[in-house]
């Protein structure tokens, strides 16, 4: 329970650190920006913008360590992984949301003191520099980039022995390598947006973005070709776990620093540049892109890496409206969890001689009572780690690696005082019934009848 805690610790905790340090970043002048603000760079110099990027760093660390404090007690959550999944995904929510209440708020104040110092503010639109030359830009990334890292992921679909669903699962993943290169070429920005005066340092500007989003792209299929490979390799080992971690690390530390070096190379670009980009009402506190006067669907983040949606578009309102139903579905999966932890498995006899396991009213695994060469009942569970399948506080299901014995089929609570164990001649099952007494009775009646 432990581990899992810090399994979700790593890759939340990890997702918290990526948002402060970006929006914390947001308070140097990156491309005549200011906490999302276009504003001349001598306004740095304005006391009255110095008390509003201090007050933002102090509420923002604040907010951050507020939500790590509020986390520590999940982590003395035992023997209830609903209760733990729930707590976190809340606590995601919470994270996703807080950090930018203290940005909102300084880009609000930002934007008034704008107004008030008499900046222009143009209206949202969306303004080209046809000068750049195309040709003279990098490309998106090709098939050759993909075709090694898809290799290698694919390579323990076909060792053998594996069973068929981890099969499906290798070739689930190599799948989302194909999802992740297609990504990687429609996001490509095809066209310059006119950042300064300058259309040689605007095609810069975009030559430096689509490299490093190249190499973001990259990092990440070969990351995900690593992690498919290292499922087989580490696949009935406690070494995965680690393994894991470790990737998630590498993960989120590499995409940070292509992040904050390509913000850094855009702040060099820009610095003491003429800027006539100002698109602060086309951008909803700051973060937000609504502008019905770009046709475009998905659109680069001002700046940075990373690619955003025009809630102005009907494929934006799609996918805010697909994201959100997706967020929101994620608090659910702890109470289903729970309930399915609750619900006892079930063993039954039929007519025509099966025996079924049940978990609900859903059937597991069938077994003819002709095709058990043994059965017996044991009073404990061996030592097993699971390889596929659902493993909880009172219900494990699906493939399982048993210490001593191989591969088996469990349906079962771990807690249970009894166990029937059931052998055919190509597969060893792990039952147990509603009640103990159920258990014994069900495991007399094969021993007897099998």
């Amino acid at each position: 329970m432990f581990l899992y805690n810090l399994i979700l610790a790593v890759c939340l905790y990890g997702s918290l650190v990526i948002t402060y340090v970006q929006l914390r970043n947001q308070t140097r002048h990156q491309k005549g920006l200011l906490l999302g603000v276009t504003l001349p760079e001598e306004a740095d110099a304005l006391p009255e913008v110095g008390r509003i990027l201090k007050t933002f760093k102090r509420q923002l660390g604040l907010c951050c360590l507020l939500l790590i404090f509020v986390s520590i007690p999940t982590f003395y959550i035992q023997q209830n992984i609903a209760l733990s999944l729930t707590l976190w995904m809340l606590w995601l929510f919470a994270a996703l949301l807080v950090p930018y209440l203290p940005y909102f708020k300084a880009n609000k104040a930002l934007k008034a003191l704008k107004k008030a110092q008499g900046y222009p503010f143009t209206p949202p639109r969306r303004i080209v520099d046809t000068a750049a030359s195309e040709f003279a830009l990098p490309k998106p990334i090709g098939l050759w980039t993909l075709l090694l890292p898809l290799a290698i992921s694919l390579i323990p679909a076909f060792v053998p022995g594996q069973l068929i669903v981890m099969r499906w699962v290798y070739l689930a993943d190599s799948a989302a390598l194909l999802l992740l290169w297609a990504c990687g070429r429609w996001l490509f920005r095809r066209r310059a947006d006119m950042i300064t005066g300058d259309s040689a340092c605007n095609q810069t500007l975009v030559r430096v973005r689509r490299l490093y989003w190249d190499r973001f792209w990259r990092f990440n299929l070969w990351t995900c070709a690593v992690l498919n490979l290292c499922m087989v390799l580490f696949q009935n080992s406690s070494f995965y776990l680690i393994v894991t971690l470790l990737l998630i690390v590498v993960i989120l530390a590499g995409s940070l620093w292509m992040e904050l070096s390509l913000r850094r190379v855009q702040e060099q670009l820009t610095h003491r540049a003429d800027i006539i980009a100002d698109e602060d009402d086309a951008w909803l506190g700051g973060v937000l892109y609504y502008n019905p006067s770009d046709p475009r669907t998905m659109v680069s983040n001002r700046i940075g890496i990373g690619t955003t949606v025009n809630l102005a578009t009907k494929g934006g309102k799609i996918y805010m409206v697909f994201a959100v139903v997706l967020m929101l579905g994620c608090l659910l999966i702890g109470p289903i969890l729970g309930m399915a932890d609750t619900t006892p498995p079930r063993l039954e006899i039929t007519s025509e001689n099966l025996l079924i396991s049940l978990h609900g009213s859903k059937p597991k695994y069938v077994v003819e009572l002709d095709d058990i060469t043994d059965a017996e009942l044991r009073d404990a569970l061996p030592s097993s780690s699971r390889v596929f399948g659902v493993g909880m506080d009172h219900y494990l299901e699906g493939d399982f690696s048993v210490s001593g014995e191989g591969m088996a089929k469990f349906c079962l609570d771990p807690t249970a005082p009894v166990f029937l164990r059931i052998e055919t001649d190509s597969k060893t099952y792990w039952f147990t019934a509603e009640t103990p007494e159920q258990t014994r009775q069900i495991a007399e009646w094969v021993e007897a009848n099998h």
